[in-house]
């Protein structure tokens, strides 16, 4: 097929916004939707250059396969290849054990199942994920296992009845793309059948355009239509964050928008012209290599500095994921593209031996809980007792945390060890959880996530005996007034909750979040509990959060003479949103706010241990969530005291005023 540089422009178009975005760059919140372009821009060649080879008589499936090997899999072992070494330096077992799994999906092309089994693309726990990217290979190298042999099977009926299958195929794949992106919306992130409308898109320009007369038209169609398709692309970079379902009816921004260019931009539009410069057909001459490179080097970076990454190391290591993929391109990528210089023979035993390298190591890894015999014991030990591994916690800690973390939780946790998340609640919770024991002259009701839960410990044992705990709080669920809905569980949460309140009439309510109180509507949930008669409504601030997990500091930073409080490895972005919520909370003089912050940090640093015993009381078993040691501390020395505290606020229920003209209350 003629090459056209708009076309190499629009991958470094793809390219840079899913940098930006991996990199942690908040402007470019929608920077995912790179790869939708880049789906768009692969189905598009691939189909062109399968078209223009039947055309010729001259398509064979071993060649297309051959085309395939060499395209993915040399620069792709090089980076695999380049990365172990630095993972096994600077991976922790749990970390290791993962990357280790990844490295054997990767081999097989099934990267995008086990992230979808274990991870959401969103999750903080992604970015720590050297491999995470290689998911959208995983598809494409799925699609094209399948997609030739369907070529032929279909082509042979004629062009009319391949339109028609793709073009059935493609609405069949949006339709449950749209549907399952609000209902599984890591499947249908993850996936094959919700990911090949995409493919299918471009298959359709490149069927279009093998017409005579498909480029035909004015040229201020051509303009608009390539400007059209420019902005489409950008809007959806800039707009679209972690919050906006995907890839349902919102990826046809961006894809449509390839479309679009591909039909439209020429050396006659200002588009095309811009696609066409020197750099941004540079850059994507060597995107493949660069899209391969930046991902370990992040998260590389990130395991080295303890979870967390500044933006100009951040800057700086995607000049320098564009600078190796100009080598890669230059000494792997270009040489085995060239049959001359590597043979069929080659690059096929290249293929097995990678494939069977790839697949040894990472099972040998996974087997042997992340090569964990390079810790010393002590070291080893440690970390096991306070293993989190996602996406089911240890069976160890699921027996100290079971009662806060799954009795009184509508997220169906089991579904999630199952590796099957789900949005639907439980169809039941404790009753206990919710009902108010008239024997008890008080009580405290917590609202939130599982930093609400994380409390329930400490208040059990602290509280006096006239005083019951309630609770609704589920895991990853910010507060909301907000009606049921038994598809969602976050919802039907909230509505529970409120509906708890309404009537147990609990003295006081402890709203406790990790996800900024920004997101959450505190003069509205003020309102709502004062009129449903709450005499004391507690905000709860952050709890001390590490860029890693806690044990993982300690054992990187702080093994050896390990001092009660530690700067390293404290996110300071925390410590920061705890000073803006006491500002934000200070205009709400009916509203308390309760500092973890002031209470576990000072100068010194934050928490690590309680009672001089370094090993076996940890603050916390993960990034931010209290031990049950932590939260019976943080109960006995302040939240106690804070909850029952007998001047409680009242509501002036009565429309009588006293002689200064003050309402009386109840």
């Amino acid at each position: 097929m003629d090459y056209r540089r708009e076309i190499d422009g629009l991958r470094a178009l793809a390219l840079l916004p899913v940098l930006l975005f991996h990199a942690g760059f908040k402007t470019f919140s929608g920077g995912y939707v790179g790869v939708d372009v880049f789906f768009v821009i692969s189905g598009y060649l691939i189909t062109s250059i399968v078209l223009k080879s039947l055309d010729e008589g001259r398509f064979s499936i071993i060649n297309f396969y051959e085309r395939r090997m060499r395209r993915i899999l040399p620069a792709l072992f090089l980076v695999l290849l380049v990365s172990f070494p630095f993972a096994w330096a600077w991976m922790l077992p749990a970390d290791m054990e993962r990357y280790s799994a990844g490295l054997a999906s990767v081999s097989l092309f099934g990267s995008n199942i086990l992230f979808w089994r274990t991870s959401g693309y969103f999750d903080v726990e992604a970015e720590l994920k050297p491999l995470l990217h290689t998911w959208s290979l995983a598809v494409e190298e799925q699609f094209y296992l399948l997609y030739p042999l369907l070529f032929l099977l279909v082509w042979a009926r004629g062009r009319k009845a391949f339109v028609l299958f793709i073009a059935i195929g493609a609405v069949l794949s949006f339709a449950l793309a749209e549907w399952a992106s609000h209902l599984r919306p890591s499947a249908t992130f993850y996936l094959l059948p919700t990911r090949a409308w995409e493919l299918a898109l471009g298959a359709l320009t490149a069927v279009y355009l093998s017409q005579r007369h498909a480029r035909a038209g004015s040229s201020q169609v051509h303009a608009a239509g390539s400007l059209l398709g420019l902005v489409l692309i950008s809007f959806a970079v800039f707009a679209f964050d972690d919050g906006t379902p995907f890839p349902g009816k919102y990826a046809l921004l961006p894809t449509v928008g390839t479309v679009l260019i591909i039909c439209f931009a020429t050396n006659e539009t200002w588009t095309g012209r811009l696609l066409s410069s020197r750099v941004l057909v540079g850059i994507g001459l060597v995107s493949y290599s660069a899209y391969l490179w930046h991902q370990p080097l992040l998260a590389l970076a990130r395991h080295r500095s303890l979870g967390h990454i500044e933006w100009p190391l951040a800057a700086s290591l995607l000049a320098a994921s564009l600078a190796l993929a100009a080598l890669s391109w230059k000494y792997v990528e270009k040489p085995f593209r060239d049959r001359k210089k590597i043979s069929r023979s080659h690059v096929f035993g290249l293929a097995a031996a990678g494939t069977v390298l790839f697949l040894v190591v990472g099972l040998g890894g996974h087997r042997t809980d992340g090569f964990s015999f390079r810790l010393p014991t002590d070291q080893r030990r440690f970390l096991e007792h306070f293993d989190n591994s996602l996406p089911a916690l240890a069976f160890h800690m699921r027996e100290l945390t079971h009662q806060f973390r799954d009795e009184c939780n509508f997220y169906d946790l089991d579904a999630e060890v199952r590796g099957k998340p789900t949005r639907r609640p439980k169809p039941e919770i404790a009753a206990g959880c919710y009902t108010r024991d008239p024997a008890r002259a008080h009580a405290v009701f917590l609202w939130g996530d599982s930093h609400a839960q994380q409390l329930t410990p400490g208040l059990q044992k602290v509280l006096s005996t006239d005083w019951q705990l309630l609770q609704v709080a589920s895991s990853g669920c910010v507060a909301r007034i907000e009606p049921s809905d038994h598809m969602d569980f976050c919802r039907h949460s909230n509505w529970f909750a409120m509906k708890t309140i309404e009537a147990t009439r609990p003295d006081v309510v402890l709203v406790a979040q990790a996800n900024e109180h920004q997101k959450t509507p505190i003069e509205a949930i003020a309102a709502h509990l004062r009129q449903a008669g709450v005499k004391k409504i507690i905000f709860m601030g952050p709890t001390p959060h590490w860029t890693t997990s806690l044990p993982n500091v300690v054992v990187r930073k702080a093994w050896i003479d390990t001092m009660p409080r530690i700067l390293t490895g404290v996110d300071r972005r925390f410590v920061e949103l705890d000073t803006r919520l006491k500002d934000r909370l200070h205009e709400h003089p009916d509203v308390d706010y309760f500092s973890v912050i002031d209470r576990m940090c000072n100068a010194q640093g934050c928490l690590v241990y309680l009672d001089g015993r370094q090993r076996e009381r940890l603050t916390s078993y993960d990034k931010s969530h209290l031990t049950p040691h932590a939260s019976e501390w943080l109960a006995r020395s302040a939240l106690a005291d804070e909850v029952s505290a007998t001047k409680l606020k009242l509501p002036c229920r009565n429309g009588a005023k006293d002689g200064n003209g003050d309402h009386l209350c109840d």
